[in-house]
C-alpha cells in the first residue's frame, strides 16, 4: 500500500505496475489527465494545492478501506500538486486483486473517495490570468 502527494510529474514508468504482487490476477489502473476544456471553459492549466501530510494520511485510510472491502492484494495512489498542463496526469490509482471485478470496483471507489474526501484543492487557470477555485476536487 502506497500513497503520495508530489510536485514532480507522475510517470507510470516510475512505478513498477507491470509486475504485480504474487497471486494477483488483475491490475486495474486509472490515470486522471488534465483536460483542455471543462464545459465551455478553456483551461490553460490546473493548479493543485494540498495539506500534504493530511492528504497522504487520508489516502492511506481510503486505500486500507478498499483493501479490506474488496480483498485487494495491494493498492496505490499518487496525486500531483502544483501547476499541471493539459494532457499531463494529475492522479494515478492502481488496485491489484485475485479477480478483475474487485479490482475495477476498488479502483473506481478509491478515485471517487480521493476526489471527495482528501484535502486537495484545484484551481482552473484561464486565459488572461483569470482563475477559478473548485469546490471539492
Amino acid at each position: 500500500m502506497y500513497a503520495k502527494i508530489q510536485s514532480d510529474p507522475i510517470s507510470v514508468n516510475s512505478i513498477d505496475l507491470l509486475r504485480g504482487p504474487e497471486n494477483s490476477g488483475a491490475l486495474v489502473f486509472f490515470e486522471g489527465i488534465v483536460r483542455r476544456r471543462t464545459a465551455e471553459i478553456e483551461i490553460e492549466s490546473l493548479f493543485y494545492e494540498s495539506y500534504k501530510e493530511m492528504a497522504e494520511s487520508s489516502i492511506l485510510e481510503i486505500l486500507q478501506q478498499a483493501i479490506n472491502k474488496y480483498s485487494l492484494i495491494d493498492a496505490i495512489a499518487i496525486h500531483r500538486v502544483g501547476m499541471i498542463m493539459p494532457g499531463e496526469p494529475s492522479v494515478i490509482v492502481a488496485a491489484w486483486s485475485e479477480h478483475r471485478d474487485e479490482a475495477f470496483k476498488a479502483c473506481r471507489e478509491i478515485i471517487d473517495q480521493i476526489k471527495s474526501k482528501v484535502p486537495i484543492w484545484k484551481k482552473d487557470m484561464l486565459d488572461g490570468g483569470k482563475s477559478n477555485w473548485h469546490e471539492g476536487n
